[in-house]
């Protein structure tokens, strides 16, 4: 029974190594590919070194944003973090719930919401800090400095062009 459930495994694996390599030759040569697979292995990692605080990598980029630019509109965050302004009122009423980020109205237009850390949200990122620099570097483990620095580049320059 277990060679059957052994060769039944071997058969699939085998079948979606011919679909990947044969049918679609082309796959390993797509970059949304590559940036996808990229993708689940720097979200897993984020899982796996930060998951102990609840919090997930748009949480983080928002809280990040919000430090550096406190009293920042929703809608200039939006922007920011290229994210739907509706998308982005449930993830800061999440961040709000858990004491993280603190919503005001500005003294000029009492329709703006500007934005900035709570001190709760602040002692979080100093006490995360340490995991999201070892994210990082196991992000680019086993990449030079020089290989490092052309990755960060051409991400950059991809992100920034023009749609």
């Amino acid at each position: 029974m277990a060679g059957k459930k052994e060769a039944e495994k071997t058969r699939a694996t085998t079948k979606r190594s011919e679909t990947l390599n044969g049918r679609h030759p082309g796959l390993n040569k797509l970059l949304g590919y590559h940036l996808r697979m990229a993708h689940v292995k720097v979200f897993q990692d984020f899982r796996q070194r930060l998951g102990s605080f609840e919090i997930t990598p748009a949480h983080l980029g928002i809280l990040l944003v919000v430090e550096q630019n406190s009293d920042i509109s929703q809608t200039d965050l939006s922007q920011t973090m290229r994210m739907d302004r509706s998308a982005l009122v449930g993830i800061i009423d999440k961040l709000e719930k858990k004491g993280w980020i603190k919503r005001g109205k500005t003294a000029t237009d009492r329709r703006r919401n500007e934005l900035r850390l709570t001190p709760k949200g602040e002692a979080l990122l100093e006490k995360l800090w340490p995991s999201v620099e070892a994210h990082e570097a196991g992000i680019v483990e086993g990449l030079t400095e020089k290989e490092q620095e052309t990755l960060f580049h051409l991400l950059s320059k991809v992100g920034q062009a023009p749609q």
